[in-house]
């Protein structure tokens, strides 16, 4: 009889916490543990990969009302095949928004999410301007890569999800110059902020900045990260002479990048190598991942 009472115990234990759990009504039923898997894919390459440079996670719950329940946040982390998050979340089903990489170049509106107030219609996730910026509206440095993740999860299941790469990285390099000379790299966008949707919106132009100074052997370099180019993004390009201020070049990124790389896909390629090439003090070619329109010299 005492082995039997041991049993009991626990098994009538799990009959009064589900006592009020039925199909109608979830609200009594004991927070379920969910497991979530991370891979990366786009539609070029639908092989999971696990990128290395995500090294945080900051995921957000909403109910079926689309009402904000609760935030989880790993840091210090590698996803790989043998990598899950165990979130214990109420029975029934829930989204899950998830952002990688965010570090601290991001922030979010509002500022601060109240569980059951905050809405997913106004959740905001967006560039900090004036994160080491020379100006408000600007950005010196930039997060190299941010990825999302939209699911619809029941509680108590295993899922996998599907980041998409919401970042471009784009490295500008100058040579053929004076060996003394530096260069500012400025990329001008309206993007810089997304919903939870993933969609973009606008908050103010915002400058990416970032400055190319000479290695001693007459080239210099700059790496700079933006929210993706593409369709309704058109951010520009601007090379600046530094010691006088004078403009060397300026155009649309995208334009740029579509007359020198046919059929270009922004939702598959997200780095671009971009080279200047002095011919002279007033002339100059412009390559893209080796790529150039022709034998025609850009002039200044």
């Amino acid at each position: 009889m005492k082995y039997l009472l041991t049993q009991l115990v626990p098994v009538a234990c799990c009959l009064l916490l589900l006592a009020g759990c039925i199909k109608e009504d979830l609200s009594d039923c004991p927070p379920a543990t969910t497991r979530l898997h991370f891979a990366y894919a786009d539609k070029c390459n639908p092989e999971a990969v696990y990128p290395a440079d995500i090294d945080s996670l900051h995921l957000f719950v909403f109910d079926a009302n689309g009402l904000f329940t609760a935030e989880f946040v790993q840091s210090d982390i590698q996803i790989g095949k043998d990598y899950s998050c165990k979130l214990p979340l109420p029975a029934g089903k829930h989204t899950i928004v998830t952002w990688a990489g965010t570090g601290n170049a991001y922030q979010l509106t509002p500022a601060g999410f109240v569980a059951g107030t905050t809405t997913f219609g106004e959740a905001l996730l967006r560039l900090r301007k004036g994160n080491g910026g020379s100006t408000p509206d600007s950005v010196l440095v930039c997060r190299e890569s941010l990825y999302f993740g939209l699911d619809t999860v029941e509680a108590g299941a295993s899922h996998l999800v599907q980041l998409t790469k919401n970042t471009t990285g784009i490295r500008v390099s100058v040579s053929g110059m004076n060996a003394q000379d530096t260069y500012r790299l400025c990329i001008t966008g309206d993007d810089n902020c997304f919903k939870f949707d993933n969609s973009c919106t606008s908050q103010g132009k915002l400058n990416y900045i970032q400055p190319l100074v000479p290695n001693g052997e007459g080239k210099a370099q700059a790496y700079s990260c933006m929210l993706n180019p593409g369709v309704g993004n058109h951010p520009s390009l601007s090379l600046t002479h530094a010691a006088t201020g004078k403009e060397v070049f300026s155009g649309d990124l995208v334009q740029l990048i579509t007359e020198r790389i046919a059929d270009v896909d922004f939702g598959c390629m997200h780095e671009f190598e971009i080279e200047f090439v002095f011919i002279d003090d007033d002339s100059f070619t412009i390559s893209i991942n080796g790529w150039s329109v022709n034998e025609t010299d850009e002039e200044l």
